[in-house]
């Protein structure tokens, strides 16, 4: 009997529900089989970081109403969460994580133009 592989479980937080959908369907054109569990305020992120079951990666909207994506980025990579991506349509939001070494940081605008919804 084949043993079956775990499923990909990808958490996105973003506010705005255009983000949210093109997220999906970005990470679905990548990992058709993952599991993708979409989020819109910062509380409720954290929650399923920290009692929501093991998450192979995080999509992290920088400026969310009730807290910030980069401190749930930073607390993704305290967990041990090996995909993590904090994004911002803004100038300066994007420049300090990218000052802050946030490697795998994308400028939400790019992401728009390439999946439309």
């Amino acid at each position: 009997m084949a043993a079956h592989s775990p499923v990909t479980r990808i958490l996105v937080v973003d506010d705005d529900e255009d983000a949210l959908l093109i997220a999906r369907r970005l990470v679905r054109h990548v990992l058709p089989d993952a599991e993708v569990v979409t989020l819109d305020t910062y509380q409720g992120g954290l929650a399923a970081l920290l009692h929501g079951g093991q998450s192979d990666g995080l999509i992290a909207d920088c400026c969310l109403p009730d807290g910030n994506g980069l401190d749930l980025r930073d607390r993704a990579v305290q967990l041990g969460i090996p995909h993590v991506i904090a994004v911002s349509g803004l100038v300066a939001v994007s420049a300090r994580a990218l000052r802050c070494a946030y490697p795998k940081h994308q400028l939400e605008p790019e992401i728009r133009r390439e999946w439309a919804v």
